[in-house]
């Protein structure tokens, strides 16, 4: 390859260079750019790696907490308002925001008559005060209204709040329940005051008074079994099985919405609609048996057995429809 050196005077400013040949400075050019290239896409390779590691990082983060924060709220299930809120984190990650607020409103109704529950089973086992009646034979029917933030607005209500009043009934006392005590061959003995008040609306011939109702409790009498599954059905609520249930409506539309065919789409919904059972049986029963069982050694025993019944039935129910997939 061709090359010409120019000579300058030594006592020049100038330096002295090479001419370079146009095939040589298009051959660097060329080894310039290559490496450029290579040095962009190590660096790109390199930021690439960096974000895969701060994902898988992140990834392992979440679901690790998120199987911490599932094992914090079993644990802390005895803790009423913590049990009613275990399954908004699952509610978020499947984009169910409906359902996980209303299960947030649900547990801030609740609140008072949680904070009351508990109370009563922190002075069991701290002061051991125990209920004045014989709570280990006899249940009071449960209220959805009873003790809430809800009450008082109802009682204004007068006529409305009345019949809100009248729709608040246990399962024990609809008529299934009452079918069901005589198959159980279970029979009510005397009524048992328990020593609460709490305000209501009643109608006194055609007027709605505001009064102070006195809370009884019911005898049971009959089998084990058969005074177990009852008083489970008197701790069972139909507004709270109607609200649990309710808030299921808007996964079953977005599964419905899911597949462009309408064959599957209402397989799709019946299929979420299935699961919704599954899930509101299998919780409201877990609750309410194993908190009727509790409940015959005081307030603590209530408390604690509705908290394992909780996650006993969230367990159950996870297992079941884990089988049952939509499109």
């Amino acid at each position: 390859m061709e090359e010409v050196i120019r000579q300058v005077n030594p006592f020049s400013s100038q330096i002295p260079f090479k001419q370079i040949s146009p095939e040589l400075e298009k051959k660097q050019k060329t080894e310039t750019i290559e490496s450029r290239i290579c040095n962009n896409y190590k660096s790109f390779n390199d930021v690439k790696n960096e974000i895969i590691n701060d994902i898988n990082k992140l990834d392992s983060f979440i679901s690790n907490n998120k199987e911490n924060a599932q094992t914090a709220f079993s644990a802390l299930s005895p803790v009423i308002p913590l049990r009613r809120i275990s399954s908004v984190p699952d509610n978020i990650e499947n984009g169910d925001y409906a359902r996980a607020a209303g299960l947030v409103a649900v547990a801030g109704v609740m609140l008072p008559e949680d904070v009351r529950d508990m109370k009563d089973a922190w002075n069991q086992i701290v002061h051991k005060k125990l209920p004045n009646y014989d709570y280990k034979n006899s249940q009071a029917p449960f209220r959805f209204i009873r003790g809430t933030y809800a009450e008082e607005p109802i009682n204004k209500l007068g006529k409305y709040g009345y019949y809100a009043h009248e729709c608040d009934k246990s399962f024990a006392e609809t008529k299934f329940g009452k079918k069901l005590k005589e198959y159980l061959n279970v029979s009510l003995g005397e009524r048992e005051y328990t020593g609460r008040v709490v305000p209501k609306v009643i109608k006194v011939d055609d007027e709605y008074l505001n009064i102070m109702e006195r809370i009884y409790s019911e005898q049971l009498k009959g089998p084990f079994i058969g005074k177990l599954l009852y008083r489970a059905m008197q701790r069972t609520t139909v507004i709270g099985a109607v609200i649990l249930s309710a808030l299921w409506i808007p996964s079953i539309i977005k599964e419905f919405k899911k597949p462009i065919d309408l064959k599957d789409k209402f397989v799709n919904a019946g299929k979420q609609t299935i699961k919704a059972s599954v899930n509101v049986i299998s919780i409201l029963a877990g609750i309410g048996i194993l908190g009727a069982l509790g409940a015959r050694k005081g307030p603590a025993g209530s408390v604690i057995g509705m908290g394992i019944g909780a996650v006993t039935g969230s367990y159950l129910s996870d297992k079941i429809n884990k089988n049952i997939k939509t499109f």
